[in-house]
């Protein structure tokens, strides 16, 4: 097109809307085309355009008082998208404006939004989207359809379970988890999948889909059988072909109701505990499982699978997290084929022995796990955290020289006499991408980590507990990305031994990390971090970023620091700072802020 035009300035505009962020890149190439990326309207906005089509010319386009909280509701679930508040809108303009109408239709609105025929032309532009999708993406986008509705869907989880069902095609030069975030960006770039939060380092967190797109995922996987989502408004049990069964109800009866040989994953998300008999009868009815996910409180304080764990043989994917059990049976040890065990936020604090049978484990999650000398036999494991270090710990440290594919590692309660075994444990893992240090908490103790270390490949470090001094290795490290100390209590200014790490990008120093008065970043210092978090620095009195320092830095946030009675000297010299976060602060500090926002007012704005 662009050849094809002649441009003479005169004024004619071409228009080019999409959803998918390649037509945007290409675009790009050209210095003539300007791109704006369209945003969410705000609550404000969006309320403004509901009322003008829920309203019309009546009330002067004014909502009437006594639904003005349930219109915020209605709008709220619309999240800022112009075409669902305008669609939804239209459909309650022929509504009688009485409270419980609209309650009663904000209640049913996913039922709304599923039969209501004025939305066939929105649902035909998604659609649009979905069939634009290649095939290897097709299954993922499907996959949020198994959640409930407005669930957040942790990220980490979500890739392995695409990975447990195979949908994740290996490719040379990457793992799986790299493939599957790459198919996650790709389904983000085509504005069909939404990020609710990030992490610290800047990494997605959670995310999901609009609630018009989950309607057209739900309708799409009822059609093709991909998923189906138990109801207790189901009288009968469900026949045919279902190859993943989803319960977010409470009701005790559904796991019972489909009795499906060909299941390939179930998902339970009830906050009511299943009964002992339909949980054991799952083994057996369900033997083609590749994902078990239990959340919240579908378990009792055990898990009643131990008799036919071994019908199980294909399960890839086990999840207890967030559930109550207690003890795990002995007969976990026969599911040979088990890539993934998610503990987390469970109340497990005992492994069984048996579970170091599990020769294809890749990732082993929880929260201050006990292990034993035999988790060396775990050679697949790749995520390891975090895991209670203070029992055995000669036997432990041996069992981990052994992992030699480990890529996450998280050490908890690592007592101080152990550093040699800490070293050699490092320097053995060539492949190490995130190591987690916790030490035994004591305001009294405090632990050595000076070693030397080589570690090419670890880009994220966080120490959590007393230490002697700052590790000398970390700051060696020549692909460090994100560093986090809390509670290490040091007394020398480690930033002077941080200031030249190339990739540097996020720096977290938390809860009494340090002990100083002044934290001074050096001239030409941090080339490329982008956001710094100091929080609870009790003995902090001074932020000193000297000229050239932190050229790169787009977040700075303080937290309670009450000795902190200045702005950080140089703060307002930061070319590409975009936010500035300062809470409980100090009444001095805050006025001193207040002062010099007044006198470089032109540099804020």
């Amino acid at each position: 097109m662009e050849f094809a035009l002649i441009d003479d300035e005169n004024g004619s505009r071409i228009l080019i809307t999409s959803r998918n962020q390649d037509v945007v890149n290409s675009c790009k190439r050209s210095a003539a085309i300007q791109v704006h990326e369209l945003q969410p309207l705000t609550l404000e906005k969006s309320l403004e355009l509901f009322y003008t089509k829920a309203f019309g010319s009546d009330f002067n386009g004014r909502c009437p008082s006594n639904l003005k909280d349930i219109s915020t509701e209605i709008v709220k679930k619309c999240q800022g998208l112009p075409l669902a508040i305008v669609v939804i809108g239209g459909l309650l303009f022929d509504k009688k404006r009485e409270i419980l109408k609209w309650q009663r239709f904000y209640q049913n609105l996913s039922c709304e939004l599923r039969k209501n025929p004025s939305l066939n032309p929105v649902k035909r532009i998604l659609g649009f989207s979905y069939h634009d999708l290649p095939y290897n993406l097709k299954p993922c986008f499907l996959y949020f359809g198994i959640y409930p509705e407005d669930y957040k869907v942790e990220r980490g989880t979500l890739i392995l379970q695409w990975i447990a069902e195979g949908f994740v095609k290996s490719e040379a030069t990457e793992t799986l988890e790299e493939v599957a975030e790459k198919y996650l960006n790709e389904l983000i770039q085509r504005s069909l999948v939404q990020v609710s939060s990030f992490t610290k380092g800047g990494k997605i967190k959670y995310c999901g889909v609009h609630d018009l797109v989950y309607e057209i995922i739900r309708e799409k996987n009822e059609d093709l059988s991909f998923c189906h989502s138990a109801s207790e408004r189901e009288n009968s049990p469900r026949s045919g072909m279902i190859r993943r069964l989803t319960i977010a109800s409470d009701s005790n009866n559904l796991v019972g109701s489909v009795g499906n040989s060909n299941i390939r994953s179930l998902h339970v998300f009830s906050d009511e505990e299943l009964s002992e008999s339909s949980v054991k009868r799952m083994p057996t009815n369900y033997r083609l499982l590749r994902v078990l996910h239990f959340e919240r409180n579908s378990l009792y304080n055990y898990v009643p699978l131990t008799e036919n764990f071994g019908d199980l043989s294909l399960l890839t994917y086990l999840s207890f997290r967030n559930s109550k059990i207690v003890d795990l049976p002995k007969s976990i040890g026969v599911l040979h084929n088990l890539e993934t065990l998610d503990l987390r936020e469970s109340r497990v604090l005992v492994m069984p022995r048996e579970f170091c049978k599990l020769k294809k484990l890749r990732h082993l999650l929880g929260f201050r796990l006990p292990i034993e000398g035999s988790i060396g036999d775990l050679t697949s494991l790749e995520t390891l955290c975090e895991v209670k270090a203070n029992h055995d710990t000669e036997e432990v440290m041996k069992g981990l020289e052994r992992l030699t594919q480990l890529r996450v590692l998280g050490l908890t309660l690592v007592p101080s006499h152990h550093k040699s075994s800490l070293c050699s444990l490092i320097n053995k893992m060539q492949r190490l991408d995130k190591l987690y240090i916790t030490t035994p908490r004591s305001l009294l103790r405090r632990i050595d980590l000076q070693f030397d270390v080589c570690a090419p490949v670890l880009q994220k470090v966080r120490i959590v507990g007393g230490l002697k001094e700052f590790p000398n290795w970390v700051a060696k490290l020549p692909n460090l990305v994100t560093l986090s100390l809390t509670r290490t209590r040091l007394t020398v200014d480690p930033l002077p031994l941080l200031t030249d790490l190339p990739y540097l990008s996020s720096l977290f120093i938390n809860r009494s990390a340090y002990d100083g008065e002044v934290l001074q970043f050096p001239n030409r210092g941090f080339q490329n971090l982008k956001q710094i978090l100091l929080n609870r620095l009790y003995g902090l009195k001074s932020i000193v970023i000297e000229d050239g320092a932190l050229p790169s830095l787009e977040k700075f946030k303080l937290v309670r620091i009450l000795e902190l009675k200045e702005v950080p000297s140089g703060l307002y010299k930061l070319p590409n700072l975009e936010v500035f976060h300062a809470i409980h602060m100090s009444p001095e500090f805050q006025e001193n802020f207040n002062l010099n926002r007044g006198q470089r007012q032109w540099i804020i704005e």
